[in-house]
């Protein structure tokens, strides 16, 4: 079972203020259960609160939130998940950014290439989610 995803179930419970304060500060798997909750939400406010944390130092938070707006798959998204995987230099968040960012709008082949492009030289300073090379 994914990380933060048996706390996903725990963190619907909670109203969207709670969950949103739940995602900006508290223990990594209850940040990551709360973007898992905002996401399939996909409220304004939740979908706000997932981009402003697309630049999250946790990967896992990162992910999280990029796997729910690409949930919602509202075109407006397109661009900020493609400016994000841009500066990903973490391998399974900059794969869950393309596959948003289709989701959204961006076309199969420039998701491609921008993926190809940030992780394609793995030794170019690309790390996987556990920090290796």
């Amino acid at each position: 079972m994914p990380f933060g995803w048996r706390d996903r179930g725990n963190m619907q419970r909670l109203k969207g203020p709670a969950l949103v304060r739940r995602l900006r500060r508290g223990r990594i798997r209850d940040r990551i259960g709360a973007a898992l909750a905002l996401g399939e939400r996909g409220e304004p406010q939740a979908l706000e609160a997932l981009r402003g944390v697309l630049g999250d130092p946790v990967p896992g938070v990162r992910r999280a939130a990029t796997l729910g707006l690409g949930h919602a798959g509202l075109a407006e998204d397109a661009r900020l998940l493609g400016k994000a995987l841009e500066q990903e230099r973490t391998v399974t968040v900059a794969t869950a950014l393309a596959v948003a960012g289709v989701r959204c709008g961006t076309g199969v082949v420039q998701a491609r290439e921008r993926l190809v492009a940030r992780i394609g030289g793995r030794g170019a300073g690309a790390r996987g989610a556990n920090g290796r090379t």
